[in-house]
């Protein structure tokens, strides 16, 4: 528990496997949404908090919403709202109320106040000390400090038949189609693509992911026809000022 605490996931994968192809595979789990390399100590943590889950009582999966991510949210409104939840939309909050150094309510932008015994907050943290105000604490300078560069680039394609690839091709979906597409043969392309984006801004040679959610739910896309969610890293999120603003023929490309 320890090493994966500490180590990196390079170095946790390179006790089990030989194969840079499979160590890439399990070594993506490491850097998702996470802004490092897969060398960068602590990120066998990373690996392990994304296998801790299960769909449908398979454990270490993922799944797609059927009916597309909105569903998600439509599922939760469904069930928060049976258990008598007024739910609000279009309303923005401005600032956290607080008395005695406890928070007692929100301020909405209209001037709307609302009291609570206590607020539940899933706003970036720099974002809550905002709308926290002068209010300090101990508490205060920690979350001040807090890093959370890993910015990503998603594009979402429409595809007019499924991809084919040389190494297994088909016309028709088949078990590859379904699963999580990684354009990142090893683990030193990982190290390189969060290199030169720490460098550079993006990546030369990004970290690609391609789903296919509509392999598994065919209400997303009309009979033959599918759609595909590219998830690419690494990109910075402030960009260098050299390059705001500019195209580069350095930019990623998807083929």
């Amino acid at each position: 528990m320890l090493d994966l605490f500490t180590v990196s996931a390079a170095e946790w994968l390179e006790r089990w496997f030989e194969s840079d192809p499979i160590k890439a595979c399990f070594g993506f789990d490491a850097v998702v949404g996470n802004y490092a390399s897969p060398y960068t100590p602590g990120s066998a943590y990373v690996l392990l908090h994304h296998v801790f889950g299960e769909v449908n009582g398979r454990k270490g999966s993922w799944g797609h919403a059927i009916g597309g991510m909105g569903a998600i949210t439509q599922a939760m409104r469904s069930e928060a709202e049976s258990r008598g939840v007024e739910i609000r939309t279009g309303k923005g909050v401005a600032r956290i109320l607080t008395r005695a150094a406890r928070a007692v309510g929100v301020a909405l932008d209209d001037g709307t106040e609302i009291g609570a015994r206590c607020v539940v907050s899933n706003a970036h943290p720099r974002a809550l000390l905002a709308l926290l105000g002068e209010e300090g604490g101990e508490w205060r300078e920690a979350l001040g400090h807090y890093q959370s560069e890993s910015a990503t680039f998603r594009m979402n394609v429409a595809l007019s038949e499924l991809p084919q690839f040389s190494c297994a091709p088909s016309a028709s979906a088949e078990p590859h189609h379904g699963s999580g597409i990684i354009m990142a043969p090893s683990l030193a392309f990982m190290d390189r693509a969060f290199a030169s984006a720490r460098e550079l801004g993006w990546s030369r040679e990004p970290i690609v992911e391609m789903l296919i959610p509509s392999t598994v739910d065919d209400t997303l896309a009309p009979p033959g026809q599918h759609v595909a969610s590219l998830f690419c890293q690494h990109f910075r999120y402030a960009l260098p000022a050299a390059r705001r603003g500019r195209r580069s023929a350095s930019a990623p490309r998807t083929r």
